[in-house]
């Protein structure tokens, strides 16, 4: 089988988003599927970009679509594409509370910090998981709390703890690692979203169109077993620390998005923790939830169903074939240690 040439596309524009895709490219996973050329670009953090390219046939693979962006492309613009694996299968978030406070119900009257600045076009993520957290306790996210917003508060990039040691606002997210260390520090963890989605939440999916399906079959299964094999060298801690770190320093040395990083801190508990599965299946559970909240919010109409937006048969195939290799199963062991010690 020869495979065409591919682009794969991460909607976002932050490295770490294609880190999988390069370690499946510099390892030469694609190439050992039969995929000898290919491109990892970025649409550049608008989650309409993505989409938009995947229709226009410019990009072959999406890396990180938000399931939300999904639905919404298929019910109101009609696209033609489907989730076919999880890019991140958890929320591996934490909301860090100010002392004295004890459950997301005190947060009545209180100041919630999210990512989304004044002059972003997009809703963060912790901004929309923030006020399903608020209305699972019966409060109302428009009357009941005060927004406080800004990078300085993402989880990631930003000092979110800065801001609540400062009095700024009295709730933040944080990494599931983070939130140990404040934890013990005395700040009330009130919610962990791996107990608060105890059936896994992707929160960011891996798709194709309908058009590279029908055309290419057999490119999808090759891509997605290179995914695959990048997800679990991933998360093969201590064996690949160090070069996950020289490759995260390479390209940082070549980006040119001016709202990158130039350095981030890695340590090998941000891999083994990473919560990109090791088959890179889909926790269809989560998915029908997401599914459940676009239409209780009037984001997308009651007719769609998963069936129309999901193909996991390529994925199937992609770990049956990987699964027959004995020169895998060590590796795959290593991984499972982790798996089985975070939850996802």
């Amino acid at each position: 089988m020869v495979h065409p040439r591919i682009t794969i596309a991460a909607g976002v524009y932050q490295i770490h988003h294609r880190w999988h895709a390069m370690v499946a490219k510099e390892q030469l996973f694609f190439e050992e599927a039969g995929i000898h050329e290919c491109d990892i670009i970025t649409t550049n953090h608008n989650d309409d970009n993505l989409g938009q390219e995947l229709m226009a046939r410019n990009v072959h693979f999406g890396l990180d679509a938000r399931p939300q962006d999904v639905f919404r492309w298929v019910t109101k613009q009609g696209a033609d594409i489907f989730i076919i694996g999880c890019f991140k299968s958890q929320f591996n978030m934490s909301v860090l509370g100010a002392k004295g406070i004890k459950s997301i119900a005190d947060l009545r009257g209180k100041k919630i910090g999210v990512s989304t600045g004044k002059s972003d076009t997009r809703v963060s993520l912790d901004e929309i998981q923030a006020k399903i957290m608020i209305r699972s306790v019966g409060l109302n996210p428009d009357k009941d709390v005060t927004w406080v917003s800004g990078v300085h508060l993402h989880p990631v990039i930003g000092n979110p703890v800065g801001a609540l040691q400062s009095g700024e606002v009295d709730c933040v997210f944080v990494s599931d690692l983070d939130a140990a260390v404040f934890e013990a520090q005395g700040y009330p963890v009130l919610l962990r979203f791996k107990d608060f989605y105890s059936g896994g939440y992707p929160d960011r999916v891996i798709v194709t169109t309908g058009f590279v399906i029908k055309q290419y079959p057999e490119t999808v299964t090759a891509f997605l077993k290179g995914m695959v094999r990048a997800f679990r060298f991933f998360r093969d801690m201590p064996k690949n620390y160090e070069y996950l770190v020289d490759l995260d320093q390479r390209m940082r040395a070549v980006n040119r998005d001016p709202k990158e990083s130039p350095h981030l801190e890695l340590k090998e508990q941000k891999f083994t923790s990473s919560p990109h599965p090791p088959d890179g299946q889909l926790p269809l559970k989560g998915l029908k939830l997401i599914l459940a909240q676009e239409k209780e919010a009037g984001n997308i109409p009651e007719y769609l169903t998963v069936d129309r937006v999901v193909r996991l048969e390529f994925l199937e195939q992609a770990n049956r074939e990987l699964d027959e290799r004995e020169d895998l199963r060590e590796e795959l062991q290593r991984v499972k240690q982790w798996v089985k010690k975070y939850g996802y």
